[in-house]
């Protein structure tokens, strides 16, 4: 019985608790200037451009439909003609993909980092062999619509 008691003291003081404790903590945001938050991931894409070790690539990247934070797409390395598929997770500071040239098995990871347009980090080939470095621009190009998004 006197548990119940207690339990209804604590259920009425929690509204007060709350509200005491909300001010300070508002008050204390007050003096901290607001951070300019980009979104993790544009609605339409990303497009990046940049190196990737000593082969300059470029990268497009959009939201996974029904996934937060779920990311996929492909890049290119420029003078070879195929694309290599891309899926991972992004948000505001920067990602971690797997990447596929077949479509089915995995033949390298990328890692980074995003400060403002640029994404900065390592690659690492399924060999296991040393990573490289890369380093990617966001370009203001519209990204294309999905490969797969007509059928």
């Amino acid at each position: 019985m006197m548990r119940g008691l207690h339990a209804r003291r604590f259920a009425a003081l929690l509204p007060l608790l709350l509200c005491l404790c909300a001010g300070p903590l508002a008050a204390a945001g007050k003096d901290q200037p607001a951070a300019a938050a980009q979104p993790a991931m544009p609605a339409k894409g990303l497009v990046l451009r940049g190196s990737l070790g000593d082969q300059q690539v470029q990268m497009q990247l959009r939201p996974k439909p029904d996934e937060e934070g779920g990311v996929e797409g492909e890049y290119f390395v420029f003078g070879q003609g195929r694309s290599i598929l891309l899926a991972g997770e992004f948000d505001q500071d920067g990602f971690w993909m797997e990447e596929s040239v077949n479509g089915t098995n995995v033949s390298g990871q990328w890692e980074g980092k995003r400060e403002g347009d640029l994404f900065n980090g390592s690659w690492r080939g399924a060999d296991d062999g040393p990573p490289r470095p890369f380093s990617l621009r966001r370009m203001n190009i519209a990204p294309t619509a999905r490969p797969d998004a007509g059928r």
